[in-house]
């Protein structure tokens, strides 16, 4: 990311992403699509998590 001060009053300061950071977006844009398109398989999978049984836990000696 740049960032550019502009000594003004009040002062204004611009930002901007750089080549590198241009260049991550597409890989960041194919993780967003394929999260939304799996959003379902995703949430059955947080729900078959969350109902399963617990383990009991096991404490040593105190």
């Amino acid at each position: 990311m740049s960032r550019t001060v502009t000594p003004t009053v009040p002062p204004r300061v611009d930002y901007a992403l750089t080549a590198l950071g241009q260049e991550l977006m597409e890989p960041i844009d194919m993780l967003a699509t394929w999260a939304l398109h799996r959003r379902a398989a995703v949430q059955q999978a947080r729900a078959a998590y969350d109902a399963r049984e617990e383990p009991p836990t096991q404490r040593g000696p105190r």
